[in-house]
């Protein structure tokens, strides 16, 4: 079955729910890796609420 995947990400994971845990107010899902792409371009990471390239969080 396809799964959706995002126009212009520079990678995706596919995984299979292996376990869900109970954590407070929200749930842990643990999963199983079954297919990873990727491809060259900038990184961007979610940090003090908004995301970043890691160059501008490297810089601080």
């Amino acid at each position: 079955m396809p799964v959706p995947l995002l126009d212009g990400a520079l990678s995706h994971i596919e995984c299979r729910v292996v376990q869900v845990l109970e954590s407070g107010d929200h749930d842990v899902v643990i999963g199983e890796v079954d297919a990873s792409n990727g491809r060259d371009g900038p990184p961007l990471a979610y940090f003090d609420r908004s995301y970043r390239r890691l160059e501008e969080w490297a810089a601080r």
